[in-house]
């Protein structure tokens, strides 16, 4: 069982907006306070029953966590800062391919073992708070390098705590760079 504000009975769904971050934002009659849906942060949630069997992972575990778990909308600014940090610099500079291979590769991975986790919401929280919105914060000052080092932590911390495969990427393999670090590599040829 998993509680989620969005079937409890307090939350008003008219009284709704966005914060900053591009949050949907509900107020709670209970709680006499705004809340995100499917943050698992008030004891008077409802128990609703959730398939984890039945789910089927974005690739992108970023796009899980804020919008699966945590209910942002998916053109959110986090995201949209994500996306076009990844679109207008991340791809324009070939040493960041091997980061974007590593993304599509280990984000459905990871985006199943967030889901599986029994407190996801509390889970997926932590990452927003102490990676995702550094690292955009980061990228609004164009400090790159900065997002970088914040994003590669998350990565190493993700690695370990879900104890995934090292990956090593072959480099006689041709990859569309327009499909990557959206969770889905596509190969154009092998040498």
């Amino acid at each position: 069982m998993e509680r989620k504000c969005a079937n409890c009975v307090g939350i008003d769904f008219d009284k709704k907006y966005k914060n900053m971050w591009g949050e949907t934002m509900y107020y709670c009659e209970r709680e006499h306070k705004d809340v995100r849906m499917g943050f698992d942060a008030c004891p008077k949630f409802k128990a609703v029953e959730k398939d984890k069997g039945d789910y089927t992972p974005s690739g992108c575990y970023i796009t899980t966590i804020l919008c699966d778990i945590l209910g942002y909308d998916d053109d959110c600014q986090l995201l949209v800062s994500l996306r076009d940090f990844r679109d207008n610099y991340l791809k324009k500079h070939p040493e960041y391919l091997n980061m974007l291979l590593e993304y599509d590769f280990i984000g459905p991975l990871i985006s199943r073992r967030i889901i599986e986790e029994d407190n996801n919401a509390l889970f997926a929280q932590g990452l927003v708070e102490h990676f995702i919105i550094p690292c955009v914060e980061a990228i609004i000052y164009e400090d790159y390098d900065k997002a970088i080092r914040i994003y590669s932590n998350m990565v190493i911390y993700l690695n370990d705590e879900f104890d995934l495969p090292m990956v090593k990427f072959d480099n006689s393999v041709k990859y569309d760079m327009e499909t990557l670090g959206k969770g889905r590599a596509r190969v154009l040829t092998s040498e």
